[in-house]
This record gives structure tokens, sequence and C-alpha cells, in this order.
């Protein structure tokens, strides 16, 4: 943010959140061509699809491998 110092800038501030305690905390912020993926976006999701539920996970198993299924 250094290259706006002493400059006026336009900040936006989204909210997406429709529930909770409606404060918004904004404390860091960082210069970017495109905008932030989310949460959900940024996650690293293992359980796609609607019948994956209750999955069996096993670890330790011979080669060191780990398994999950569904």
């Amino acid at each position: 943010m250094r290259s706006y110092a002493g400059k006026q800038a336009q900040i936006q501030i989204v909210d997406v959140n429709t529930a909770g305690w409606g404060h918004l905390l904004a404390d860091q912020f960082t210069a970017a061509d495109t905008a932030a993926k989310s949460v959900v976006e940024r996650a690293d999701w293992a359980d796609y699809g609607k019948y994956y539920c209750a999955a069996v996970s096993w670890e330790n198993t011979s080669g060191g491998k780990q398994y999950a299924h569904n």
C-alpha cells in the first residue's frame, strides 16, 4: 500500500455473511489485480458430491499410504 501513501483511494469491503454479530474488522489490506478467493474457494475439498458421507479412512498402512473410502 506504500504506493498509495499520501494519495486518495477507495477501498470496498464486501460482507457476504448473512448471520452473526454484524461487525466488520479490516486490519490488513493487500493490493492485487484480481479479486481474492473466498474461504470456500480456497478450501482443499475432499468430499465433492452428495453421496460422500461417513467416509472411513486408514493410515499407517503398508507403504505408508493413506486411504479414504465411502
